[in-house]
């Protein structure tokens, strides 16, 4: 089981999304237990290493819009969520 170190980035987007969209915070909650538990991510949530400078990061799909953007430490056993939001927020 991995220890979850939410970025001061991620903690603000969520509590922006929680006022905003119960219904996708249900869903981004629950793809971050199924990484906390070690599981893989159903095929759906198009889990996938990023490039160039943010290649040792992960990206998965909460909605077709909605992404989360995280690292797995497997050596401690750290799940460090960095970013959520829309492919134009994160990467415009």
């Amino acid at each position: 089981m991995y220890v979850i170190v939410p970025s001061k980035r991620f903690r603000r987007q969520v509590k922006q999304l929680r006022k905003a969209d119960s219904k996708l915070l249900d869903q981004l909650n629950g793809a971050i237990e199924t990484l906390r538990l070690g599981k893989t991510l159903p095929r759906q949530n198009n889990d996938h290493s990023l490039m160039g400078s943010m290649r040792k990061f992960r990206e998965c799909h909460i909605a077709p819009d909605w992404l989360l953007i995280y690292r797995k430490d497997e050596k401690v056993l750290l799940l460090e969520l960095t970013a959520t939001g829309t492919h134009t927020k994160l990467f415009d």
